[in-house]
């Protein structure tokens, strides 16, 4: 009777510790398949983030080559560079005026993602494409605005402005992202500026992203100046201002 109570309780501890057994391997299992699946789902997502970040500044580094090319095509050859000089000066004539707007005209009138062109003088007169109703005190506050605040003497010099309100016609508060470029006399003297204008929403469209179905905060910067061109995430955030 003893002997088979003490088998009993053997086999009572045999099974209890072959249940302590399983329950730790299974544990065991269970760690190591959640940290497992856990790293493949890290990196897929990593993965993706990668593949997004290069599909988004692609489309966006063209939505600044479509820009810059307009400023290309309005500033190339003599012609340009005679009348804008010649429109400078109190001898300006209406011709001088025609021939610079149908230039602008011309190099945006087939870019239906191009919303506007403008060129101004440091004195604060301009030539714009569409409805216009600054002050040229205004405009003239503007172009000491990028000669003060941005480096404007170098031959590539050009600066990139996020989302803003149109400063040309805020009457419909309307967002745009834009190009404004020096204009350069022989002596590299800054004489102007051109400016080209894309409505905001293509920009928008491009950087509401998805990864599985769950919105991405995007956040694009400027490399040069660390300023935002484009952001869908609340700049109030402590990561924003880590990324700034």
């Amino acid at each position: 009777m003893g002997l088979r109570r003490r088998k009993m309780k053997l086999s009572s501890r045999l099974a209890l510790v072959y249940t302590l057994l399983v329950t730790v391997f299974i544990s065991a299992a269970m760690v190591i398949f959640y940290q497992y699946y856990s790293r493949q789902i890290f990196e897929e997502d990593e993965d993706n983030l990668v593949q997004l970040s290069d599909t988004v500044m692609t489309q966006v580094d063209n939505i600044l080559d479509t820009l810059d090319q307009v400023t290309i095509d309005v500033m190339s050859g003599n012609i340009f560079s005679t009348v804008w000089e010649h429109w400078l000066t109190e001898n300006r004539t209406y011709a001088d005026t025609a021939t610079l707007r149908e230039r602008l005209v011309n190099a945006y009138k087939n870019r239906s993602n191009i919303r506007r062109v403008a060129l101004y003088s440091l004195d604060g007169d301009y030539i714009c494409t569409g409805a216009a109703q600054p002050e040229s005190e205004d405009v003239k506050a503007r172009a000491e605005y990028f000669i003060n605040n941005y480096n404007m003497n170098q031959a590539t010099s050009r600066v990139y402005l996020g989302e803003t309100e149109d400063f040309w016609d805020n009457s419909r508060g309307v967002t745009v992202v834009s190009e404004i470029k020096p204009i350069k006399n022989s002596d590299t003297e800054i004489t102007g500026f051109i400016e080209v204008q894309q409505n905001s929403f293509y920009i928008k469209d491009i950087c509401e992203a998805t990864i599985n179905g769950s919105a991405v905060g995007v956040a694009v910067l400027m490399d040069d100046t660390g300023e935002y061109f484009y952001s869908n995430m609340d700049r109030d955030e402590s990561y924003m201002a880590e990324l700034s």
